[in-house]
């Protein structure tokens, strides 16, 4: 029984050690290969940001950016938890809300 339980122990720690080695094989590819990838899988790892919130904020900025190119992303927060990513889409306009009152020269002689 002891000797399973070592042997499972081991097997255990074999397999962890492998995981850790196929993962810094890819992170070293990635970071090669990728690194703006690299530095968003970095930036995930250091700070445990969830990587689902970071996709629904760039599918936001994706939409927008597909679109007119002018928006707003809000992000609701609660007690640390993501409620919402809510993209929306502008129209730039950038003028006046009245035009101008435009008197007719009218020659009346």
């Amino acid at each position: 029984m002891e000797v399973s339980m070592r042997q499972d122990q081991q097997e255990l720690l074999d397999y962890q050690a492998q995981v850790s080695t196929n993962e810094d094989t890819f992170k070293r590819l990635l970071q090669r290969m990728r690194p703006d990838l690299y530095a968003l899988l970095d930036m995930v790892d250091t700070t445990r940001l969830n990587p689902l919130v970071v996709f629904k904020i760039a599918r936001q900025l994706l939409t927008i950016g597909q679109g007119t190119g002018y928006g707003e992303i809000t992000i609701m927060i609660e007690n640390g938890i993501v409620r919402f990513v809510n993209g929306e889409e502008k129209d730039r306009v950038n003028e006046p809300m009245f035009l101008p009152v435009v008197k007719a020269d009218v020659d009346t002689t």
